[in-house]
């Protein structure tokens, strides 16, 4: 197998020398290295994957855009979100490639290819022309579980008819038996549609396969304020969720099978 291509990170020198010090970061990203001030969309992602690396979750925030702090860059939700990595992928060991491609008015996205000690995972960071991080997570290319079974179930859309909406929907029922359990999977908060795709994850999809695998049939849809508009006065937990999840546990009572 070819050796992987290595991101050279810092100087030699720049890395004995910290070392020496004893406080090398992982990546050998220093706070004064050249591409910790880079404003290339490739030297921005790495300077903040380094923060990520080395625990600075308040300085990887600082990185956002500010009309996307809040939203993406909550110095929680990078922990959460280097927290996933590890949890897959255990110790962290270097940036092994980066690869950029523009993505519109956004900006560009750049790939970061890290290692860790039980394989390589993707990390996305959208990278505006400002050089401000606009949104992170993981981009591994999405692979069905290994606990799925496709040939245990089927699926089939259906369309549940709520208020002033009409809602896409899919429904996995277990191939063999009839008068199974069911359960409809409802979203938190946020737009989402009936998959909820999540990084290298389709959650509910993901999650309807595998109850169906195991004998439980599922509804899974999108959510109102994905498929319609929501005006800001009717915007409320019964209008977004809770009157649709009604709706859809009686639709799925209804389904053959």
């Amino acid at each position: 197998m070819a050796p992987r291509r290595r991101t050279v990170l810092a100087a030699v020198s720049t890395a004995t020398a910290t070392a020496a010090a004893g406080c090398t970061d992982l990546l050998g990203i220093g706070a004064d290295d050249e591409t910790d001030g880079s404003t290339s969309a490739d030297g921005v992602a790495t300077a903040f994957v380094d923060d990520l690396a080395n625990g600075r979750f308040e300085q990887a925030s600082e990185r956002f855009a500010e009309n996307e702090r809040d939203r993406y860059g909550d110095p929680g939700r990078l922990e959460r979100v280097w927290l996933a990595f590890e949890t897959v992928g255990g110790a962290f060991e270097e940036v092994v490639d980066t690869k950029v491609a523009t993505t519109g008015n956004q900006g560009e996205m750049v790939t970061v290819t890290l290692a860790f000690d039980r394989g390589d995972h993707d990390c996305g960071v959208i990278v505006d022309q400002q050089s401000r991080v606009r949104n992170c997570g993981i981009a591994d290319e999405y692979e069905r579980p290994a606990y799925v079974d496709p040939n245990a179930f089927g699926e089939k859309d259906v369309s549940l008819s709520v208020p002033d909406c009409s809602l896409s929907g899919t429904v996995a029922t277990p191939a063999d038996g009839e008068g199974v359990p069911g359960v409809v999977l409802v979203h938190d908060d946020g737009p989402m549609t009936a998959d909820t795709p999540r990084g290298a994850t389709r959650t509910f999809a993901d999650l309807a396969e595998g109850l169906a695998t195991r004998g439980v049939a599922s509804l899974r849809y999108d959510k109102r304020d994905t498929a319609c508009e929501v005006a800001l006065d009717e915007y409320t937990l019964d209008r977004v969720t809770v009157d649709d999840a009604a709706v859809a546990i009686e639709r799925l009572r209804a389904v053959d099978g």
